[in-house]
């Protein structure tokens, strides 16, 4: 139509130009030519992490963000810690930041790191293992400790530029001064874990970064438009071979792009009919966790143990498998599953449930990796597995589970006998020289040496003490639930609370359909939450692992569900306690971060 305009911006020195035919050009207010950036609705480049508060010093603190996310400008007699909002765990990579100002000592850093170093636990980053950094005077730190001073490295100038390459196939960080390789060329340890950029400073220091979208650094710097190796990006200085800019276009594909395909949330109302058939899963799951929303126990049934005899137990009580009183699932189906021949578990009245749906493998295999032979179901892709064993009363006896990995995280529940789930992962407890926690009961971790045999997994099996929760000969049968993390999929990993509603974000590498938390060390209840019972922020209904209770609304357990992980905004013993706590969590995603959106 005549009124009609395109604005396709390919021209940064015309902004508002109508490209439609039409003439309807715009005219540009308060907007420059060097204001336009790369990032596009169809490829994000990395930036500045609004919403990951430092915690260097007492207290989140934020730095001044401007220039659409990539000016950071410090705070006054305090230190600021900004990571970017991409990290990655494989490939090559390279930013730069211009120095906009300094402090008199030059205090500012940047460097990269690791996910423990400074995206969990970001109190200190130039002083954190698996960290690299370099200070604007020159000195630089690796692993905790200074380096000897570089004062061919300082960049203690306005107007620098440094350039930071990492390269996570050979695990090297290397930083450029106005592209000039600095003296500090230097492996780094981790490689497999993700990775990420990140600045530091101190006073009202200013920096500005260019992960490919601005090599004028927002009208500082003329613009030179170099490309990355995948000819992406708009760098001041051209990257080193093979590096690429932090953008979605350069994120690989994930080996998951459709997470509902392995794990979904159905919500459905119950009509109290036994034999009803609940649809829209998406897949036959081998693994149905359900939960009426208001007061009722929790019910777990599985493909493994399957359904004729009952099947049921519940992550909120220590009580063996019941197999008496009522078939809770008749069968899994192609698209979800039906109801057994008892309506009273899941489908009781005219409630309204939830159910957490989980594909493992089908059928269960005999597997003989282990001293004790397991049936197991195992999905390789997706790093779940259902595994089931009669207890022999050994100490050091193993199971195989049927993953391509080590787990990590395993929960294991005695069917046979009266006793508490027990939960472990080896990135809380490297050794399992504790039992970890117990999902039907708020415990800390604990030593017990009698769970585990104080031996770690493997790639292959889990080993086993003499306790009743998890290797009885009475003889005693059991189930573990293992998982581990799988890149755009899942994730289990820790975070540390800061008791603050400015809380902490956790970086998962995709947006969350589902997330459960523990504190660790600490007295607190298994939160479970999800995207699906409240599909928009904040999620502050959550319902807990170890209770029969209902769906619990309050502010103190909220949590944004985001793009790339989860923030906590309330505070409370289950999500986000005083600071110094920590929390292991397990996720699952509605969308690899490559193509989420956020809510």
């Amino acid at each position: 139509g005549t009124n009609g305009f395109y604005l396709n911006y390919s021209d940064s020195s015309s902004l508002g130009t109508d490209s439609s035919g039409q003439g309807n050009d715009f005219t540009p207010g308060n907007l420059v030519a060097t204001d336009q950036v790369l990032d596009s609705p169809s490829n994000n480049f990395a930036t500045l992490n609004l919403i990951a508060p430092a915690l260097h010093g007492a207290g989140p603190v934020h730095a001044v963000i401007t220039k659409a996310a990539l000016k950071h400008t410090g705070v006054s007699s305090t230190y600021v810690h900004e990571i970017l909002t991409q990290a990655v765990s494989s490939g090559k990579w390279y930013v730069e930041f211009c120095v906009n100002t300094l402090s008199t000592d030059s205090n500012m850093y940047v460097g990269v790191g690791n996910e423990a170093g400074v995206i969990t636990d970001r109190s200190n980053p130039e002083a954190n293992t698996k960290s690299v950094a370099l200070q604007a005077n020159g000195q630089a730190w690796k692993d905790g400790n200074t380096t000897t001073s570089h004062s061919s490295g300082a960049y203690g100038t306005v107007g620098h530029i440094v350039g930071i390459s990492l390269n996570l196939d050979d695990n090297e960080v290397k930083f450029f001064v106005n592209n000039s390789a600095f003296t500090l060329t230097t492996s780094i340890t981790g490689g497999g874990d993700l990775w990420t950029f990140w600045v530091l400073t101190y006073n009202t220091e200013a920096v500005t970064l260019n992960a490919g979208q601005d090599s004028s650094f927002a009208g500082a710097k003329t613009a030179q438009n170099n490309k990355d190796a995948n000819g992406k990006g708009d760098f001041y200085y051209a990257p080193p071979a093979g590096h690429l800019a932090l953008c979605t276009d350069n994120i690989s594909d994930p080996a998951i792009d459709l997470p509902s395909d392995h794990f979904n949330t159905l919500l459905y109302t119950a009509n109290d009919a036994a034999g009803r058939s609940i649809t829209g899963v998406g897949f036959a799951p081998d693994l149905v966790w359900a939960k009426e929303r208001a007061s009722a126990h929790h019910v777990l049934v599985d493909s493994v143990r399957g359904t004729s005899s009952g099947g049921r137990i519940s992550s909120n009580r220590a009580n063996a498998e019941d197999a008496t009183s009522g078939v809770a699932v008749g069968s899994f189906d192609s698209d979800g599953f039906t109801v057994g021949s008892s309506a009273a578990y899941l489908n009781s009245g005219t409630t309204n449930y939830v159910s957490w749906n989980w594909k493992a493998g089908g059928t269960a295999s005999s597997n003989s990796d282990g001293s004790i032979t397991s049936s197991v179901s195992a999905n390789t892709t997706a790093g779940f597995s259902i595994v089931t064993y009669a207890g022999t009363g050994s100490a050091g006896a193993t199971v195989g589970h049927g993953l391509s990995q080590t787990p990590d995280l395993i929960m294991i529940k005695n069917r046979t006998g009266i006793t508490n789930w027990v939960v472990n992962s080896p990135i809380i407890n490297s050794g399992f020289t504790k039992w970890a926690m117990k999902l039907d009961i708020t415990e800390a971790m604990s030593t017990d040496s009698t769970i585990w045999n104080n031996t770690a997994p493997t790639s292959s099996v889990f080993t086993l003490g003499t306790a009743g929760e998890s290797n009885r000969n009475n003889p005693d049968n059991y189930v573990a639930y293992c998982f581990h993390s799988v890149e755009g999929y899942s994730k289990v990993g820790t975070y540390t609370g800061n008791g603050n509603a400015d809380g902490s974000f956790v970086y998962t590498g995709f947006r969350p359909m589902w997330v459960m938390a523990k504190c660790t060390d600490g007295t607190a209840s298994w939160l479970m939450t999800d995207s699906v019972r409240q599909p928009y922020n904040v999620t502050d209904d959550p319902l807990f692992a170890n209770e029969n209770s209902a769906e619990t609304n309050s502010s103190t357990y909220a949590i944004d569900i985001l793009s790339s992980g989860f923030k906590c905004r309330g505070v409370n013993n289950d999500t986000n306690n005083s600071d110094g706590n920590v929390y292991i969590y397990l996720a699952f995603a509605e969308s690899p971060f490559k193509y989420a959106n956020a809510r």
